[in-house]
């Protein structure tokens, strides 16, 4: 019983587009019962008709009614429908008043056109919402250039990255991304953060200058708070050094 009520759930949204004449557009009702079936399920029925459902998508997408995991899931199968086609029509997305659409309209876009994801994620990484502006940080973690790094430890000094003085877990991930390929540049920087109170703050400072050096300074410490001070001894003898 159980098998027939799922496969009738499965093929009764399917056989309505079906019905459909070949020049209809499928209403916002049928398009939302679609978005209820399982991803793989769902996209093969979608994917069959891309051109009349792309618009209906759109409308759902913009249509606040909607639940959340409904529109969340209409700005996804579009972009995925037309592919690059669709990024004139993310971008508009990407200014919704919804976070949750903003954040959609990142992740397809990333999906469909990186480049362009990467403009996109610039403009979000100052976004109101925390979670746009992470989403924004795991885009420009990619294949990682310049202009990106310089934007992410600008974003690392923002006050709307910060609560009550403390920090928000989106700077660890900023420090974090640029830590996987720290410069020998940012030596400073990285090590100036090791004063701060966040763990994950300091230990992506620790990462980012092991990865400078090529030393483990604090490979034997026995508490985070010891690798920290073992580390800030060692940028201190450094920088001395220097100015010999």
């Amino acid at each position: 019983m159980l098998f027939r009520t799922l496969l009738v759930s499965l093929t009764l949204p399917t056989l309505a587009f079906a019905a459909l004449g070949p020049r209809s557009k499928p209403g916002v009702e049928l398009v939302t019962e679609l978005l209820k079936l399982p991803s793989e399920v769902r996209f093969e029925a979608i994917a069959k008709q891309p051109d009349r459902v792309y618009e209906t998508l759109l409308d759902v997408a913009r249509e606040n009614s909607h639940s959340m995991n409904i529109r969340w899931k209409a700005v996804t199968t579009a972009a995925l429908l037309r592919r690059e086609k669709a990024a004139p029509d993310l971008m508009k997305l990407s200014e919704s008043k919804d976070w949750y659409i903003r954040n959609a309209s990142l992740i397809g876009m990333a999906e469909v056109a990186p480049r362009q994801s990467v403009k996109l994620a610039h403009r979000l990484l100052k976004d109101p919402a925390l979670v746009v502006r992470s989403a924004a940080v795991d885009v420009l973690s990619k294949n990682m250039k310049d202009v990106d790094r310089g934007s992410l430890w600008k974003e690392l000094t923002s006050d709307y990255n910060r609560r009550g003085g403390q920090s928000l877990w989106i700077r660890g991930q900023i420090l974090e991304a640029l830590a996987d390929n720290a410069q020998k540049s940012e030596f400073k920087n990285f090590s100036e953060l090791l004063s701060e109170q966040d763990e994950t703050v300091q230990k992506a400072s620790m990462k980012g200058l092991e990865k400078i050096t090529g030393l483990q300074v604090a490979r034997n410490a026995s508490s985070h708070s010891k690798a920290v001070q073992l580390w800030k001894a060692h940028v201190s003898r450094q920088l001395a050094s220097e100015l010999q």
